[in-house]
């Protein structure tokens, strides 16, 4: 169910998910109360086009929608903006996959329920639909008890693929025809190779 025929749902008392679009529409966030905007998306939110953006409280994290993109990371970081926030809103492009890691996570840390019951909250508000590589993000997080421990071997494999990745698309490797660049993807191993047990 959609808040003021908006494309915004109320995941629990105070925190939204929404797309982009929702997000940049001043009015609609004013009249659902919203205070904090968590944004991760390609481009920064553009609140300084806002007639009163000192209303709101923002974080941005520069990820794309991609397998590869560490979200894990941040986390933490995420968790602790959305508990200080009265009304949160948590958005990226469309709202169904960084944004809905973002919630999940939240949920997850603050509830201390697996990836499935957090996945089941959210979708009973809201359609959602992560990457595969942000759900195999979501499961190592409850693997090491909802908190980064930055000394799991899945942990610093996710870094280093992420670092990987990013680098690579600097370099060009992104722009490498689809055969070429599935062959390197045949070696990139996968959060869950090196997990013990």
């Amino acid at each position: 169910m959609s808040d003021q025929g908006q494309d915004v749902n109320e995941i629990e008392e105070g925190l939204f998910l929404s797309s982009r679009e929702v997000a940049e529409n001043e009015e609609a966030l004013t009249s659902i109360g919203i205070t904090h905007i968590l944004t991760v998306d390609t481009w920064p939110l553009r609140l300084h086009l806002f007639t009163r953006p000192e209303n709101f409280v923002s974080l941005y994290l520069r990820k794309n929608d991609d397998d590869n993109v560490d979200l894990l990371s941040h986390f933490e970081d995420c968790n602790e903006f959305i508990r200080r926030g009265s009304n949160v809103l948590v958005h990226c492009h469309v709202g169904v996959s960084r944004s809905a890691i973002i919630v999940l996570a939240f949920l997850m840390n603050k509830y201390r329920i697996s990836y499935e019951e957090a996945l089941a909250r959210v979708r009973a508000k809201r359609p959602v639909a992560p990457n595969d590589g942000f759900v195999d993000q979501l499961k190592l997080y409850e693997r090491m008890g909802f908190a980064i421990d930055d000394t799991t071997p899945s942990y610093q494999l996710l870094c280093l693929t992420s670092i990987a990745s990013e680098v690579g698309s600097y370099m060009g490797f992104a722009n490498l025809p689809g055969e070429d660049r599935r062959k390197l993807n045949r070696y990139r191993p996968t959060p869950y190779e090196y997990m013990p047990g």
